[in-house]
Order: C-alpha cells, then sequence, then structure tokens
C-alpha cells in the first residue's frame, strides 16, 4: 500500500521550490553592461536629490557628472557647492 502521506510531503516540497525559483526570477532587475543595476537619469537625480535632502540641504540645482552629481544647494541660508559621487560620499564647500 502506498503512503499518501509521503506523496503530500514530495508534492509540498516541490510546489515550494517551484514557486521559490519562480519568484526569484521574478524580482531579478535589468542590470547595465557594467553590473549595476539600470535607473533612468530622472531616477538618479530623484535618488540624489532625496539624499542631499536628508543632509539638510535646499534648493539644489544639479548637474551630471560622469561618477555622480554636482551643483549648488542651499545650507543654513547660504549658497554652498555639492557634489555627490556614485560611492555615496557628499562634500559640501
Amino acid at each position: 500500500m502506498k503512503n499518501h502521506r509521503y506523496d503530500r510531503l514530495a508534492f509540498a516540497t516541490a510546489a515550494a521550490l517551484v514557486l521559490g525559483v519562480s519568484s526569484a526570477a521574478l524580482a531579478q532587475v535589468d542590470s547595465t553592461d557594467s553590473g549595476q543595476n539600470s535607473t533612468s537619469a530622472e531616477e538618479s537625480k530623484n535618488l540624489a536629490k532625496h539624499k542631499l535632502q536628508g543632509l539638510g540641504l535646499t534648493d539644489l540645482k544639479l548637474h551630471e557628472l560622469k561618477h555622480g552629481w554636482s551643483g549648488t544647494a542651499m545650507k543654513d541660508g547660504k549658497v554652498v557647492k555639492i557634489e555627490l559621487r556614485d560611492d555615496g560620499s557628499v562634500t559640501v564647500r
């Protein structure tokens, strides 16, 4: 006599594996040739602005560099020059 309990366990295990692999495939993000996640210039600029605003900078005017963003902003009522590099480091002068 065949044991149905083990059949159900085997089916549940197989189903969980299939769902896990499917979910992982769906969660993948397109990447560029360099292997980094692909984002549009507008998305990148919005992320940069959000990070800089978190540092108390306002009235941001940014332009894109090869490896980040540069521009001007207001800090404590004064105009400052800023640079945000791709590695996340920020320079405020």
